[in-house]
């Protein structure tokens, strides 16, 4: 296991090519206003819970416009496709807003894009009075060119599964038992890539399932969060 604390677009470049199995991530989604001044407001603020604005550091990247989110999503992502083996898969997180521009991105970095899998927060998920709930977010599943599952099982394309206060330590933190469930469309020995690493979530589910893992997170605030984290199943790593 490897972990950087440094700029995606630094580390991918020098990463071998056909080197990793499968891509696992959750970017910024930047899906905070249709406005400069909209975006420009820092991500905490437009969370309702009033103990993650203040509890948690405030992840980058969080201010590009649509046109801007496209350009850089396309060049990582062209980048993942050119790491990954044959047969590789990626698993990219969004929500709801982001899926129409997330599911352009990584087709024009080369993925062929397969389904969407539904993560269900359940009714813990934060209410909006009068309309419906926020409960949802999305994982898309890409693969690199043709593709042979390494399973004959029927995998559930909705998840529920409620986000673990005991183990969030990011703002947009993902539940490990929700990442190791998604692992279950992954050969048992494989090595992930995640570019995006926040708070810990996919390489804590790579130890746990016996998995190698790079990892790249920009801030060192967020990055110590999730050496820590990834630190009690696994306290022996590189860092790059």
């Amino acid at each position: 296991m490897t972990l950087y604390n440094d700029d995606a677009l630094r580390v991918l470049p020098a990463l071998e090519m056909g080197s990793v199995d499968a891509v696992i991530t959750d970017p910024p989604y930047c899906a905070g206003g249709a406005s400069p001044i909209s975006r420009g407001v820092a991500a905490a603020h437009k969370i309702q819970d009033a103990d993650s604005r203040t509890k948690y550091p405030l992840p980058a990247g969080m201010s590009r416009d649509q046109r801007g989110q496209l350009a850089w999503m396309t060049l990582w992502l062209a980048e993942c496709w050119r790491i990954s083996k044959e047969n590789g898969v990626l698993l990219l997180f969004s929500d709801w807003r982001q899926v129409p521009l997330f599911t352009d991105a990584l087709q024009a970095g080369g993925w062929c894009w397969r389904s969407t899998v539904v993560w269900d927060k359940t009714i813990a998920a934060r209410p909006n009075k009068g309309y419906f709930r926020h409960q949802a977010e999305f994982v898309l599943f890409a693969t690199k060119d043709a593709w042979k599952p390494p399973t004959p099982v029927c995998l559930p394309g909705v998840f529920s599964v409620p986000v673990n206060p005991a183990e969030k330590n990011h703002l947009t933190g993902k539940p490990v038992r929700l990442i190791t469930a998604l692992m279950e469309i992954l050969a048992p020995s494989t090595l992930v890539l995640d570019p995006f690493m926040g708070g810990g979530a996919v390489p804590r589910a790579c130890v746990e399932t016996g998995r190698d893992y790079i990892g790249v997170e920009i801030q060192p605030d967020i990055y110590a969060r999730a050496v820590e984290f990834v630190g009690r199943a696994a306290p022996l790593f590189n860092v790059g």
